[in-house]
């Protein structure tokens, strides 16, 4: 399993999720360059996208599986971005959910799941109703108890917030009790809250071995589609970031090592930034390199499935 959590405030979507992926069975660790997330700019929506559960389907990384699914096209691996050309038409938030399910339904149909392995897809953000006013939304796609199709479930959000005073917690998958020292988190900055997220993480790694140290924060604002990106990490020194879609760019996951500002991409309606790391090393910005689906995925082979 991974381990991913969202914050919902006033116009802004915080997610937290670990980066480790494990080898079902032995919890040997698998590809440390792994992402579990993307951002996505649709027609009149903007979330944040992360996934439990089956890191590969097929031989491809989950990631890049549904990044083709939010794009709508094949997508290369080997450059870091796809700027420019024509505004393409990715659909609303439920024609894109739609088009997940179908798409995860057909992959299981064709043998790209291994036996009784599964996932789960979180869909947290806003969109525009008719009026132009922002709705905030928690959608999930899952198989889990539904006999073995996908299907869209929502989590009902509350029509009308205290902004001032509530954030809305939500989990992927949800960790239990342990929650509750989020819950009961009082008025703080977005800062301090992704912090209080990070060491929930931390402290269900220290006993669960298939949830990591390690985290990448993504902070969304919905109105003026600022997307801040910060890998924190107890070992590494650079900065990681995931996929980002929208209807006139892709940003691939890279890796990040150049010391002094912030990173800026502006690609759509979106206007990306990508924390510093620590500056230590030489400056550069390089696509990130995957390690393969481990042999008995590759294969279809039912035994040794690959989770996250």
């Amino acid at each position: 399993m991974s381990l991913s959590l969202f914050a919902v405030t006033k116009g802004i979507v915080v997610q937290v999720s670990d980066r480790l992926l494990t080898l079902v069975g032995s919890n040997a660790r698998h590809d440390p360059n792994s992402n579990k997330g993307l951002v996505y700019e649709g027609d009149g929506v903007r979330m944040l996208v992360s996934y439990t559960g089956l890191a590969y389907i097929g031989s491809k990384p989950t990631d890049h599986f549904l990044a083709e699914v939010f794009a709508g096209h094949a997508i290369e691996d080997t450059v870091i971005s796809e700027l420019g050309g024509r505004r393409r038409q990715l659909g609303n938030l439920s024609m894109t959910a739609k088009r997940l399910v179908d798409a995860l339904n057909r992959a299981k149909e064709v043998g790209h799941f291994a036996a009784c392995s599964t996932i789960d897809v979180a869909l947290v953000g806003w969109r525009w109703s008719r009026n132009l006013r922002l709705q905030p939304f928690a959608w999930g796609v899952s198989d889990s108890g539904l006999k073995g199709r996908f299907k869209i479930c929502s989590v009902l959000l509350p029509r009308y917030w205290r902004w001032d005073r509530q954030i809305r917690f939500i989990a992927c998958p949800n960790p239990g009790p342990i929650m509750d020292e989020l819950t009961s988190v009082g008025k703080c900055t977005i800062n301090e809250l992704a912090e209080k997220m990070v060491n929930l993480i931390r402290k269900v790694s220290t006993t669960v071995p298939t949830v990591g140290s390690d985290c990448l924060v993504t902070t969304l604002v919905a109105a003026t589609g600022e997307v801040r990106h910060r890998f924190v990490s107890q070992q590494l020194e650079a900065q990681f970031t995931p996929w980002v879609i929208t209807r006139s760019g892709i940003l691939h996951p890279s890796e990040v090592t150049s010391a002094g500002a912030q990173l800026v991409y502006l690609i759509g309606g979106l206007n990306v930034s990508i924390d510093a790391p620590l500056p230590t090393k030489s400056g550069m910005t390089k696509p990130q390199k995957r390690t393969g689906a481990p042999q008995s995925v590759s294969r279809k082979i039912n035994s040794g499935p690959k989770r996250s």
